[in-house]
């Protein structure tokens, strides 16, 4: 989700040098996909971000926890007994310093994305997304009608569903092969 962000920006940049695009999830950074996310965890982002820097203390652990089992819960993920709670607060901290400062972009991703009208574009998305909804890939589909969405039914944002695991390999197969 964040890499394709990362690859949008990147491509959009520079199109002449990016024969396709194959995008998983794609996060659009916008403040309501953001807000979204954050809407029913038991703290705000901004709550949160608060507890995260408030240096290595209980609180900041704490914050780190709650995210960690939200997003996993929001992912479709269990989540496990055991957690790297340092790296779990720097990562947070992290994510958190994006999020509050809405990723950094001077304009809205979409706003970049026209450059990229002529681009093969593979998306795949589970239809059961939380942390990134599929109304952010039905919003590219409008800017790219070009593209060719694969939408996984059942799967939500666990890069590791086997259904997702699958739609992904082929379409980095078909990317790979359009791009050749």
């Amino acid at each position: 989700s964040w890499g394709a962000t990362l690859a949008m920006l990147a491509a959009a940049r520079e199109p002449e040098r990016v024969a396709a695009l194959c995008l998983r999830a794609p996060f659009l950074a916008r403040r309501e996909d953001i807000d979204a996310f954050f809407a029913g965890c038991p703290q705000s982002l901004a709550a949160l971000h608060a507890d995260l820097h408030g240096g290595a203390s209980h609180a900041a652990v704490q914050a780190a926890l709650q995210w960690w089992r939200w997003e996993r819960q929001q992912a479709g993920m269990t989540a496990s007994a055991e957690a790297d709670t340092a790296a779990l607060v720097q990562r947070y901290r992290v994510q958190s310093h994006y999020l509050v400062n809405d990723c950094f972009l001077t304009a809205p991703l979409l706003s970049h994305l026209a450059a990229l009208r002529n681009t093969p574009i593979t998306i795949v998305h589970g239809d059961h997304d939380r942390v990134c909804p599929p109304a952010g890939t039905q919003a590219l589909q409008r800017i790219w009608p070009h593209a060719h969405v694969q939408w996984v039914a059942g799967a939500g944002h666990d890069a590791a569903h086997l259904a997702l695991v699958a739609a992904w390999m082929r379409a980095l197969d078909a990317c790979w092969q359009s791009a050749a």
